[in-house]
């Protein structure tokens, strides 16, 4: 009973550090996509994309809840959502 409960545990903590990585990538693979778009607005304000959560869901492989907690509040968010446009 005891190796069960350890092997339990290490496949609990293998599938967290699974997870992380697979939230790091996700996130670095939407902030790449946001910088691509924002790189046509050369100003050195706010860019508003005009796209919905959908469009760039779709572009890196994401869920449009992953992008909405990306770009939601916080201290490190990625952009703002607006109706049909990001503003990075």
């Amino acid at each position: 009973m005891k190796l069960i409960e350890l092997l339990c545990e290490r496949l609990r903590r293998t599938s967290d550090q699974v997870e992380q990585i697979i939230l790091r990538i996700c996130r670095a693979a939407l902030a790449s996509a946001l910088l691509r778009l924002t790189e046509r607005h050369k100003s050195a304000q706010a860019a508003t994309i005009a796209i919905t959560q959908q469009e760039i869901s779709e572009m890196v492989g994401m869920t449009r809840e992953s992008i909405t907690s990306n770009c939601g509040s916080g201290r490190a968010r990625l952009g703002r959502l607006e109706h049909g446009a990001i503003v990075c």
